[in-house]
């Protein structure tokens, strides 16, 4: 029952049940740490990303037997009025229970059997395709190197078709004035290279952003295009290094080197064994030299997922930095497809982006 509890309800990632503290890189892991730990560092790959699809419809469904059980009605007037409907949606929700308990016992709890590429896999997938959907506002700050700031607000919309695959993202600037307006959108494919365009208000122009222009700065940030929507984990080769603590978290240490032409010749990323996000990274230029760093500075449970809510990009030749916030992040909204349209880069769909 007590994998039932960490599993099950608060989804893969496992955060703190109802009353739990919130947990953060620098907590402990609490009474589910353990669990944690077993879920995420011992299971195969496969086996997490099929639990994590369960597990998200078995959550789904226990919110809708919960609300209708915290409703104002009484639940065996419900049970007497629609006897088959309130007996089906309970053997729904025991069905999908035993689907995960088969899976859980096939699951491997073998250490050695999770591949560096496994690791990277689950961390993209975790950080980059959390919920079905996302809608979240944005607080990015420009951070030159004597303290000076520029702020930038916009609101970001993510739909996901499957799990480390098709993906569409849609940006919209509030502010500054000379941003403002200004839209950007991604199609993220797991076969090929993403078709990313932004549409330019004071030219009335939607431009595409070619794919070796994935490299560049995502308005004016230490962000470039790709971080913003996630580099495919097959276009490096992967290596493990060592575990480390950092931010008393033990962490997979594990070196990445580009298959082909990339901005960096090598990264080291520490992946949380615990939840699979990426806790911190380094990327390194042609000379090898260190010239960019990634940090998490914030992880909150929202809506049951882990969430890295503040993030920090930080250019260590210039000195310069970008941190960004999540502000109102909700996930599994429903998004519809015709948001991700040129129509709506040229003309935002304002029932998503009300302040």
């Amino acid at each position: 029952m007590r994998y039932v509890k960490a599993l099950i309800i608060p989804d893969f990632s496992c955060p703190p049940l109802a009353g739990e503290e919130k947990s953060s890189p620098s907590d402990s892991e609490g009474p589910h740490g353990q669990i944690r730990r077993e879920f995420g560092q011992f299971c195969g790959v496969s086996q997490i990303l099929w639990l994590r699809k369960i597990a998200s419809a078995c959550r789904r469904q226990a919110r809708k037997i919960r609300d209708t059980l915290r409703s104002r009605q009484n639940p065996l007037r419900i049970l007497s009025r629609n006897p088959f409907g309130a007996k089906f949606a309970i053997a729904k929700f025991g069905i999908m229970i035993l689907a995960l308990g088969i899976i859980w016992t096939k699951v491997s709890f073998s250490s050695d059997r999770l591949t560096p590429e496994e690791i990277v896999r689950v961390c993209y997938a975790r950080f980059y395709y959390a919920g079905e959907d996302m809608r979240a506002k944005v607080l990015m700050e420009l951070i030159n190197k004597v303290g000076q700031k520029r702020v930038r607000e916009l609101t970001m919309l993510r739909k996901d078709y499957e799990d480390g695959g098709n993906q569409k993202y849609y940006m919209y600037f509030h502010r500054p004035a000379d941003v403002k307006d200004t839209t950007f959108m991604v199609y993220k494919y797991p076969e090929r290279d993403d078709d990313r365009w932004l549409f330019i208000p004071a030219l009335d122009l939607v431009k595409r952003i070619a794919s070796n222009d994935k490299f560049s700065s995502f308005v004016g940030s230490d962000f470039s295009y790709e971080d913003i929507s996630g580099r495919k984990p097959e276009e490096d080769s992967h290596t493990m290094l060592k575990k480390e603590m950092i931010n008393n978290r033990t962490c997979f240490v594990i070196e990445s080197l580009p298959k082909e032409t990339s901005a960096y010749t090598r990264r080291v990323s520490w992946i949380d064994e615990a939840n699979f996000l990426p806790i911190k990274e380094e990327f390194y230029d042609r000379q090898n030299e260190l010239y960019r760093t990634f940090e998490a500075l914030e992880i909150k449970d929202i809506d049951g997922i882990l969430t890295i809510t503040k993030r920090a990009m930080r250019n260590v030749k210039t000195g310069h930095s970008t941190e960004v916030t999540f502000q109102e992040v909700k996930y599994n909204l429903s998004i519809t497809d015709d948001i991700f349209t040129e129509r709506f880069l040229r003309n935002p769909p304002q029932q998503w982006l009300k302040e």
